[in-house]
């Protein structure tokens, strides 16, 4: 270590190091050994003598995993962290906006620029970046693959967790997921600029072909080819399942194609994965929007439905003069736009026009920065105060730099038109907001008038209310509040630790994943914006590809439905159990290991683990689930299953049909514990083949009974 100066602030001088230095605090070490596994360069082992951590002062690039995750704060990292600067290319606007469809966001344009970038990795034992992506690319490997030159490696990588890697790259909002969660970020630098590494792959590389595994033996519908429908169509494809993708338009790409613009995302970045599942065997049936008599057809015909229609339905905001000629929704001018700068004109003449864009998210840059491209000039206005807006910062910042005026703290209150009823000039009022989550307020002293040519509605879409008489009791476009117990092994990331907020962003997107593997009825998956309402390419697209896993657990190889009676002719055998317990002394867990002994003996593969560190794909991925919980509260009284174990059924995805077993492990009497359990699970739709209460003084025999009735249950069934 070398002092290389001195600094002053407000707590006085400081010395300027020249290198990292770990302090690893003696009296509150446990040596639980946690900053060990987690350190990327080996700079930490273990002083056996002492039973403390220790560092080795020269290895440390203090990246501060160690500082950031230790469970006691018995280590703390001083001076700069030894990354190299790096390189990331710089925006290149056009000179000439009209007419322009260059890519502003450069990628790299040699091997030699990627690999200098690439370099700054430093494949953390716990990549967190990984966790941040929306999809979990394994974003280590692919790293490596472009130091090591192999980029067609770098995209055998990317191809078993993402269908569309051109287009993600282009518009992932890298600093809320791989980037912001990279741990040069999460210790206050720069991150890995991941988004353009994986454009760089992309854009010279070939697809990896599709290549259909075994005939899994069903038949699945696939309605809507967006990001989310695409997704679910390659996993299932992949999977040896026979797709059918119906889709409205005349064209597939949803929102990439007709909401997207060229300037951000080209055609090609995303039209090959389309062309390699066509290639695959799968069909797509364009032009064919569903209506009530075809989702029955589709319901008879097929075994499974994944429903990944886009959320198209504008919000219109309740105005007068919001119905007048030249008031148009967002969707419907990108289309046009877009479709006019790549040379078919649909008529959108702007030359010299004034637009007025509702709204300031990304979707309203696009229309800004495309009414330039078209001749005319635009205002974005947004009633939320900028400091608080969910838009992206760098999306806002090269809109401004290409001439669009944004305005905050801003909203229409009247629109008002001419004789022929065309919107002439709007009415303004500015507001104020005093923090995120207060409602803005009106200034009705403030208002004032702006002269417009179009007003185009770019405040966000909602799911088509349509689909709800289409498809019956399917719910859409709503996403569950979350109240079970936080995933442990989030809880104790390094994400979490560096950044609470990406954390819970990256956990939340991470939860509904799982969960679209869940039907959502007899069947039925839904997935994207049918499943929460508006969402990004890539999270829709995760989410594909997750349903697609749940309906080949759910359906491969199973038998097959009758058009007339729409269930498997007969039960399937089970293969696989999961056993889920909430314990408290551990009577609890004892129980969960012995019925899973006696399963074993029954034919059953078993897999034992606690709600705190079960997920939802746990439970999907198995034929029979067996929860178990102790029982809390006074005889005397009344006694009720623990808690915790409530909370845990309650976060879960509905179980359409799911094969659950429940006890409950008492010391004196469990009353109505055992039923109040059970019914947990028939609420969430579950099919309960057994349920007991097994006492404390008896948990071995008591279990093997137990495990003995759910196998004969089945066997029955």
């Amino acid at each position: 270590m070398t002092v290389i100066g001195e600094r002053t602030s407000s707590q006085g001088k400081h010395q300027v190091l020249d290198r990292p230095v770990v302090h690893v605090l003696h009296d509150r070490c446990a040596g639980c050994q946690e900053c060990i596994v987690r350190c990327p360069t080996e700079a930490l082992s273990l002083d056996p003598d002492n039973w403390i951590a220790k560092a080795n002062q020269d290895l440390c690039v203090g990246c501060r995993q160690c500082q950031r995750t230790c469970p006691f704060s018995a280590i703390v990292i001083e001076g700069p962290m030894m990354t190299t600067q790096g390189l990331v290319p710089s925006d290149l606007f056009p000179e000439e906006l009209l007419e322009s469809t260059h890519e502003v966001r450069q990628g790299f344009a040699t091997l030699e620029e990627a690999q200098i970038e690439a370099a700054r990795c430093i494949s953390c034992p716990d990549p967190t970046c990984v966790r941040g992506c929306p999809t979990h690319n394994n974003i280590p490997e692919f790293i490596k693959a472009i130091v090591d030159g192999d980029l067609q490696h770098g995209r055998e990588i990317l191809s078993l967790t993402s269908c569309m890697p051109g287009a993600c790259s282009r518009v992932c909002d890298w600093q809320t997921q791989c980037e912001g969660s990279c741990t040069w970020s999460l210790a206050g630098g720069r991150g890995v600029a991941v988004g353009r590494l994986e454009r760089f792959i992309a854009d010279n590389t070939e697809p990896v072909p599709v290549v259909p595994a075994a005939d899994a033996g069903v038949s699945v519908a696939v309605v809507g080819a967006g990001p989310a429908g695409l997704g679910a169509a390659y996993e299932l494809a992949k999977s040896g399942a026979k797709v059918t993708v119906f889709e409205a338009d005349e064209e597939a790409g949803g929102v990439m194609r007709w909401g997207i613009p060229a300037y951000v995302l080209p055609n090609s970045a995303w039209h090959p994965t389309v062309d390699a599942l066509s290639a695959a065997g799968v069909e797509f049936r364009y032009s064919t929007k569903i209506e009530t008599e075809t989702w029955r057809s589709l319901y008879a015909d097929f075994d499974g439905v994944v429903i990944s229609a886009g959320a198209t339905a504008p919000i219109v905001p309740r105005i007068p003069g919001v119905e007048l000629a030249g008031v148009v929704d967002a969707s419907h001018f990108l289309d046009q736009g877009k479709a006019q700068l790549l040379g078919t004109p649909h008529g959108i003449e702007l030359a010299g026009k004034k637009v007025l864009v509702l709204g300031a998210g990304n979707t309203a840059m696009d229309v800004a920065r495309t009414v330039l491209r078209l001749g005319g000039t635009s205002i974005c206005i947004d009633w939320m105060d900028e400091r608080f807006s969910r838009a992206r910062k760098d999306e806002i910042a090269e809109a401004r730099h290409e001439g669009v005026q944004v305005d905050f703290c801003r909203t229409v209150t009247r629109l008002v038109g001419d004789e022929n009823a065309k919107v002439r000039s709007a009415v303004i009022c500015e507001t104020s907001q005093s923090d995120a989550l207060s409602v803005p307020k009106l200034d009705e002293a403030k208002t004032y008038s702006v002269d417009v040519d179009m007003v185009v509605l770019a405040m966000g879409y909602r799911i088509d209310p349509g689909w709800t008489k289409v498809s019956g009791d399917v719910k859409f476009g709503s996403l569950p509040t979350f109240t079970g117990v936080p995933d442990r092994r989030w809880l104790a990331s390094g994400v979490y630790a560096g950044s609470p907020k990406l954390a819970q962003l990256a956990s939340d997107r991470e939860r509904v994943r799982l969960d679209s593997a869940f039907q959502v009825a007899d069947r039925v998956w839904s997935v994207g914006d049918a499943r929460i309402g508006p969402s990004t390419v890539v999270t829709a697209m995760a989410q594909g590809m997750s349903a697609a896993r749940g309906v080949i657990s759910q359906l491969a190889n199973k038998a097959p439905v009758s058009p007339e009676n729409p269930a498997y002719i007969e039960a399937p055998a089970m293969q696989s159990a999961v056993l889920v317990y909430e314990s408290n002394g551990g009577n609890t867990k004892a129980a969960a290991e012995a019925i899973a002994v006696e399963l074993r003996r029954h034919g059953y593969a078993t897999q034992v683990v606690s709600t705190k560190m079960a997920r939802s794909n746990d439970i999907m991925g198995a034929d029979l689930v067996v929860f178990g919980a102790w029982v809390e509260g006074l005889v005397v009284a009344k006694v009720h299953p623990a808690k915790n174990a409530m909370r845990f059924i309650d976060s879960l995805p509905p179980l359409h049909g799911k094969t659950v077993a429940s006890f409950v492990t008492f010391a004196v009497s469990y009353r109505g514990a055992k039923d109040e359990l059970a019914l947990a699970f028939v609420n969430k739709g579950a099919s309960i083949v057994a349920s007991a209460g097994i006492s404390s003084k008896d948990i071995l025999e008591g279990s093997k009974a137990f495990a003995r009735t759910v196998a004969r249950s089945l066997v029955t069934a």
